[in-house]
């Protein structure tokens, strides 16, 4: 087996499923399909051995037998390769008539320099992905895998369509419902983990010995059906063939291919003689900067993408009505210092309005955009596809033209009427009697990108082949802090003189299953980067989220006490029910002295768990004003998480709905009325795993508006290794925010 390994020892598989990562979705797909390896026997097993042996020459061995079909969905660094340099083959075929980029040695070596390091690195996370499945695929039943929600088989496949040069499968099964089936908005644990938008394998029995293998893209859910998305290229009569009425099929969670490749492609466009063509932050990206000039002095430098006049570019560049806006002083300071840097970083800690913030600045822009009239549009994106929702609802409730591009079933049922396929749907109705049909829609679809002023998608999707030939001088990317630095890439290299992150590196860094990837640096993104490299964030400082008492040690910790309070805490009513140890402070540490247990590589506290049941029960009990679904239940660890949900659905109360239960790095980016911590761990050594991480005891510590309870062995905490935990326990012992319940 490779000699890859998770990067934290105590994450099991679902761990890695359950965090919000990715939601990362693309538009595009793709699939691979070969021949397995015969099974071996006494008779042939010398041939077959050498017949093994050529197929897989330069590969690693392994102590067991994996079929041809997944190890060809690996991405190895050939492919990558050859996939890159045939995408910028297509996209410079016309660039004859350019003047020849001249770069000197320097510049050269430092691109190099930069695609060498994010080049070994993403093939680690994909190789470290690949063999996380692998041992999954080994170690589990289809019974076991589909149980926890990450398969689903004994489907019958029907042929659905084509989009795009892709294969539209509908697999349909009698028995989904059985199989954890959930679609709902909460993600609770016990659901099937195949989310909209993220890679599947597609197999007939068993992925690492079928004879066909696919990879595809999960476009749609139903209570008995899942649709699927397969690049078919000029073999799509074939496939049709097979996926005609036939069964049985299966369907497991994936590795994500097409991000890798994406990214892939972007650090290829950083490496080529066209980069100088594809962005003009080329020497912020890589390093290589003017003799004398400063980091901070090249972000700093004006630019002038819409050509303002004279009197304009002095400082009367505000709306009229610019003081009507819903903002706070701090964000329309920010917004006026950054709009005409080349590169800003906006720090949005929690509730701090980071997305008004955003939206606002696109609304300046596109005010400047009309005083000069210009065409260009701006490209808007965030790393998840809520994340670009919430953008995308914004912007539309302020009268933005915007279009939404990505998979419509990754995007919110309320907002499905911005989005690129909707309008086309809607457009070609009154060209259904013409024959060119494909040249109809081409044309409609270019029309309709050309009369918007923004364009919104996920970072990843932003390479679509569909938005090849636009060009976007100005990039603005949320979430920017969860986004590996190679994916902020695929928006930048898409003609950008500016740009805009917003985000908060005091919060969850980029997810990534590679150790060594990790220590490389793949998880520090462009923003972190930056940081660290002197640039100062623009600070966000007044927060709307939180009581003043639970914004109280976040502020203090991890954002130098610099956070105001921008809401009055009689408008976060303390929640009933609880015996709160200090009156007016809707914060308590319940301290359990449980034993912790571990398996498959994830912690569970049993006492924990009984009393976060508990108290769940005097909430709901005490708040009649409060629904289920205002309480959240956050954990760690998944199978703390499924701990949780096993004894909430053995309570008859709470038999119709439950509450949202998730781990906490799930739960980044949400919020709701009350929060339950369980904290799990709880040993004699003080060991905590990878709580070690203080950023997620800060988003742990700011998801509720009114009341926070952490349930935890504080003895254990208050002497572990983690210094912000440490601080944590400190403060509620002085603070006297403790109940002992031993």
């Amino acid at each position: 087996m490779d000699a890859v390994r998770p990067l934290q020892i105590e994450v099991d598989d679902v761990d890695l499923i359950d965090r919000d990562k990715p939601s990362t979705s693309t538009t595009s797909t793709s699939s691979t399909s070969s021949s397995k390896s015969k099974d071996y026997n006494k008779k042939n097993k010398n041939k077959d051995k050498k017949k093994r042996s050529r197929d897989d020459e330069n590969e690693e061995e392994r102590p067991y037998q994996v079929g041809n079909g997944w190890k060809s969905l690996e991405i190895s660094l050939a492919n990558a390769t050859s996939a890159a340099d045939r995408s910028k083959e297509r996209r410079t075929t016309d660039g004859g008539t350019q003047l020849p980029v001249v770069m000197g040695g320097a510049f050269y070596e430092k691109k190099q320099e930069y695609f060498n390091k994010f080049q070994s690195l993403l093939v680690k996370e994909a190789k470290a992905e690949k063999s996380n499945i692998e041992r999954r695929l080994l170690r589990s039943s289809i019974h076991a895998l589909c149980n926890s929600g990450l398969a689903v088989a004994g489907m019958t496949a029907l042929v659905s369509g084509r989009l795009y040069g892709e294969l539209i499968i509908r697999f349909v099964a009698n028995d989904l419902v059985d199989l954890k089936w959930d679609v709902g908005d909460d993600e609770d644990i016990g659901s099937l983990k195949l989310k909209v938008g993220e890679p599947v394998i597609i197999s007939r029995v068993d992925p690492l010995k079928d004879d066909d293998v696919f990879e595809g893209m999960l476009l749609e859910l139903s209570s008995k059906a899942l649709k699927v998305s397969l690049k078919c290229d000029d073999k799509a009569d074939q496939m049709a063939k097979m996926f005609t009425n036939t069964k049985p099929w299966r369907v497991d969670h994936g590795t994500n291919c097409i991000t890798i490749q994406r990214m892939m492609d972007g650090l290829h466009a950083i490496q080529s003689s066209q980069l100088l063509y594809k962005t003009k932050l080329y020497d912020i990206i890589t390093g290589h900067l003017r003799g004398g000039t400063t980091l901070e002095a090249a972000c700093a430098k004006e630019v002038d993408i819409y050509k303002l006049p004279t009197q304009r570019a002095k400082g009367e560049m505000l709306p009229h009505d610019f003081k009507e806006w819903k903002l706070n002083e701090t964000q329309r300071t920010v917004i006026k210092s950054c709009v005409k840097r080349r590169v800003s970083l906006v720090q949005g800690p929690p509730g701090t309005g980071k997305t008004t913030t955003a939206v606002s600045l696109v609304r300046l822009l596109i005010y400047l955009k009309y005083q000069c009239q210009s065409s260009s549009k701006i490209l808007v994106t965030a790393y998840t596809n809520a994340g670009v929702d919430n953008l995308l609802e914004r912007l539309l409730a302020c009268g933005v033209k915007v279009l939404r591009l990505g998979q419509s079933s990754s995007v919110r049922a309320d907002l499905q009427s911005a989005t690129l396929d909707y309008r086309l749907q809607e457009e070609m109705l009154q060209y259904k009697s013409r024959q060119d049909q494909a040249g109809i829609e081409r044309d409609v679809k270019s029309r309709l990108i050309a009369e918007v002023d923004v364009i919104c998608t996920t970072c990843i999707s932003a390479g679509h082949p569909m938005l090849d030939d636009e060009t976007f001088p100005i990039v603005v990317v949320d979430e920017a802090t969860q986004a590996m630095e190679p994916a902020i890439l695929v928006p930048l290299l898409k003609g950008s003189q500016q740009l805009f992150l917003f985000g908060d590196q005091n919060q969850l860094a980029p997810t990534v299953c590679s150790n060594e990837a990790h220590l490389g640096g793949l998880s520090q993104g462009l923003f972190q980067r930056l940081v660290k490299e002197g640039i100062k964030p623009y600070l966000l400082d007044i927060q709307y989220r939180m009581h003043s008492r639970i914004a109280e040690f976040p502020s203090l910790c991890f954002y130098e006490n610099k956070l105001r309070n921008g809401i009055d805490d009689d408008d976060r009513p303390i929640p009933k029910g609880i015996g709160w140890p200090v009156q007016d402070w809707p914060v308590a540490f319940v301290h359990i002295n449980g034993k912790e247990k571990i398996q498959n590589y994830s912690y569970s506290n049993k006492k924990e768990a009984n009393k976060v049941v508990e108290l769940l029960k005097c909430l709901v009990a005490g708040n009649k004003d409060l629904r289920i679904n205002d309480i959240g239940i956050i954990t760690p660890y998944s199978s703390q998480s499924r701990l949780i949900v096993d004894k909430l659905k053995a309570e008859k109360q709470f038999a119709k709905q439950l509450p949202t239960v998730a781990t906490v790095d799930s739960f980044q980016g949400r919020e709701k009325e009350i929060i339950i911590l369980s904290t799990v761990r709880s040993n004699e050594g003080h060991r905590i795993g990878f709580l070690d991480d203080w950023r997620r005891l800060n988003v742990s510590l700011t998801r509720s508006k009114r009341g926070l309870l952490v349930v935890g062995n504080i003895h254990h905490l208050a002497k572990c290794p983690c210094e912000q935990w440490c601080k944590f326990a400190k403060w509620c012992i002085d603070n006297k925010l403790v109940v002992d319940e031993d």
